[in-house]
């Protein structure tokens, strides 16, 4: 039972981490400090 929560939080961290990392490249994003337009952020983003 206890390795069934360890493999729920961690699929949880995952999904807080790129929720987080989603929200700073859309204000990124938002605030044109990162360009749309390049290729490496497009490929990204």
């Amino acid at each position: 039972m206890t390795s069934l929560y360890q493999i729920l939080m961690m699929i949880l961290n995952i999904a807080q981490f790129l929720i987080l990392a989603q929200v700073i490249m859309s204000w990124l994003v938002n605030f044109q400090v990162l360009n749309i337009r390049q290729p490496l952020v497009r490929q990204i983003w």
